[in-house]
């Protein structure tokens, strides 16, 4: 039976290396005949991935779109619900708050999701 943590793994895999046709490759066999031997995480992960598939075939979103898209995808639904909030210091003359973003509860979302964003 194909899982859904099959599907995040090619897809992880597809954002790190940026190989659409090793993408391919690897999304075709999990996706053929899915809703026959997948579990419904699985089939609703292959159902958005061939739509926004279409929708980049047909020029409707860009690669980077599409990247950001399969982004969101490569994360469990429970670690997008946990945020750990921004820093707060205080002081004996006043609260200083450190503005860091958001970092996300494991390192592994943090890496997928924020992949492509480059620091100064």
């Amino acid at each position: 039976m194909v899982s859904a943590a099959q599907m995040r793994e090619v897809i992880s895999s597809y954002l790190s290396q940026d190989d659409v046709e090793r993408f391919v490759l690897e999304f075709s066999p999990l996706s053929h005949n899915i809703h026959k031997n997948g579990d419904s995480e699985a089939i609703e992960l292959a159902n958005k991935i061939e739509s926004k598939i279409a929708d980049l075939h047909a020029a409707l979103v860009t690669k980077s779109d599409f990247r950001s898209f399969l982004r969101q995808l490569a994360v469990p639904p429970f670690f997008n619900a946990y945020k750990v909030s921004p820093l707060v210091y205080t002081s004996s003359t006043s609260a200083v708050r450190v503005t860091v973003g958001h970092q996300w509860a494991s390192p592994e979302a943090s890496s997928i999701l924020f992949a492509d964003r480059r620091y100064a």
